[in-house]
């Protein structure tokens, strides 16, 4: 079953469909949001927040890790860690 929010369509089965009503009710006192479709719209903006910090996340420690694996070569300890193997 599909429920129309404003701008916003979003399928939910028919069985779940008052769990989910529920669930959204909860998050919208909890904002103290009372449109669905702002609350849908916080959330979207939220997750691509979340999404863009944990690729720059995954950027930075690619950075260090890349440093690190430099300096371990340029002082010779990554050289001394191969030879033990």
């Amino acid at each position: 079953m599909t429920r129309l929010y404003s701008h916003f369509t979003i399928a939910v089965k028919p069985a779940d469909l008052t769990e989910f009503e529920r669930k959204l009710q909860k998050i919208k006192d909890s904002l103290g949001i009372e449109s669905t479709s702002t609350v849908f719209q916080k959330m979207v903006d939220e997750w691509a927040d979340l999404y863009w910090k944990a690729q720059r996340y995954d950027q930075l420690k690619e950075i260090i890790l890349g440093f690190e694996a430099y300096y371990k070569h340029k002082e010779g300890v990554l050289d001394a860690e191969k030879e033990k193997d």
